[in-house]
C-alpha cells in the first residue's frame, strides 16, 4: 500500500479540472493506495480554476485517505515552474511516489495504476504517449525538435511530462539547478527508468498554451540540459572543420605552387564561408544559453510568490 501525490498545473482549466480530478480518482480505485495527495498548482488564472477544482473535490467519493492541495501562484510562472512548485508543497508531505500530469485531459490516468506497479522495481517511469492531435506547422517543429534532442544529447525524448517518479529525487530536482524541463532532468540523472504506453486524450475544453514560441524554449530548455553533449558536438565539429581547413589550404598551395592551372570555385568558398558562418552563429547561441543556465544557478530565479494554499480533505 502506497501513498502518492499528483502534481499537476493549471492556467484557466475551469471547465476541465472536474473531469480530470473524476477520472484520476477513478482510476485510481484500482490500485493499491493507502492515500492521495492531489496538488494542483493555479498558474494565477482567471476564470476560477481553483473554485472548480474545489467544487469538484468535495462532490467525489475518493475511497482512500485524500486530500487537495490547491496552490494558488500570484503571477503566471510556466509550465515546469509551476510543478516546481507543487514538487515544493509534496516535499513538505508523507508521499512515498510522486506523479507530475496536465490539468487540461490529455494525460490518460488510466496508466498510473501500471505506473505505480512500474515504481516497485524502478525509480522514474515515463508515459510515452500516442500521436499529437496539434496542427502540421506544431507537429513539424516537434519532430525537429526530437531530431535535435537525439543529435545532441544521444537519447530520444519520446515522452513529455506526464511522469512518476520516487519521492527521493526531489531534493536533486530541487536543490541543484533548477530544472527547465522534467523530462530532461530526470532523463538525465542516472537511474533505474522504464516507460508505459498511455493514450493520447483531446483536451476537454480550451485552447492548448503551447504556442510555436512557447515549443522553441522548451526546446532550447531540453537541448541546454546537458552541457557536457554540446561540448563534445562541438569540439569534434570544431576539429573536423580545422582538419578540412588546413587539408584545403594546403591543397591550395600545392596546385599554386607545382602547377599551372586556376584555382575556381568561388561558389564553393563562398558557400564554406557562410557554413562557418552559421556554425558559429548556433555556437553563440549554445553559448549564450549556458551563460543564462549559469547565471540561474548562481543567481536563481526566486520561487513564484504564492498567494496561498488551500486543502481540503476527500471523503474516503
Amino acid at each position: 500500500m502506497t501513498r502518492i501525490a499528483v502534481v499537476m498545473p493549471m492556467r484557466d482549466e475551469a471547465e476541465s479540472i472536474g473531469p480530470v480530478l473524476e477520472s484520476l480518482t477513478g482510476a485510481l480505485r484500482r490500485a493499491p493506495l493507502s492515500g492521495l495527495d492531489a496538488v494542483l498548482v493555479d498558474d494565477a488564472s482567471s476564470d476560477g480554476s481553483a473554485g472548480a477544482a474545489r467544487a469538484a473535490w468535495g462532490r467525489l467519493d475518493i475511497g482512500v485517505p485524500a486530500r487537495l492541495h490547491v496552490v494558488r501562484l500570484a503571477e503566471n510562472v510556466g509550465h515546469q515552474r509551476a510543478l516546481a512548485a507543487g514538487f515544493r508543497r509534496v516535499r513538505g508531505l508523507d508521499a512515498e511516489l510522486v506523479f507530475a500530469m496536465d490539468s487540461d485531459g490529455q494525460d490518460d490516468p488510466a496508466a498510473l495504476p501500471e505506473m505505480i506497479e512500474r515504481l516497485s522495481r524502478c525509480d522514474v517511469v515515463f508515459a510515452e504517449r500516442g500521436a499529437r492531435p496539434e496542427s502540421l506547422a506544431w507537429r513539424a517543429g516537434y519532430a525537429v525538435y526530437r531530431f535535435f534532442v537525439r543529435a545532441v544529447l544521444g537519447a530520444d525524448l519520446p515522452y513529455g511530462n506526464f511522469c512518476g517518479f520516487r519521492a527521493e529525487r526531489l531534493g536533486p530536482l530541487l536543490d541543484g539547478r533548477p530544472f527547465r524541463h522534467l523530462a530532461a532532468e530526470l532523463a538525465r540523472v542516472p537511474s533505474r527508468k522504464d516507460r508505459v504506453s498511455a493514450a493520447r486524450l483531446p483536451r476537454l475544453a480550451g485552447e492548448a498554451k503551447m504556442g510555436l514560441g512557447a515549443l522553441i524554449d522548451y526546446g532550447v530548455a531540453a537541448l541546454t540540459s546537458r552541457p557536457d553533449a554540446w561540448v563534445r558536438l562541438f569540439s569534434r565539429v570544431a576539429l573536423l572543420t580545422a582538419a578540412a581547413a588546413l587539408s584545403g589550404g594546403a591543397a591550395v598551395v600545392c596546385i599554386r605552387l607545382f602547377t599551372t592551372r586556376a584555382i575556381p570555385g568561388w561558389a564553393s568558398t563562398t558557400t564554406l564561408i557562410l557554413g562557418l558562418i552559421a556554425f558559429q552563429a548556433v555556437g553563440f547561441l549554445v553559448i549564450s544559453a549556458f551563460l543564462s543556465a549559469i547565471l540561474e544557478a548562481v543567481s536563481p530565479a526566486p520561487a513564484p510568490r504564492e498567494l496561498g494554499v488551500d486543502v481540503d480533505e476527500g471523503r474516503a
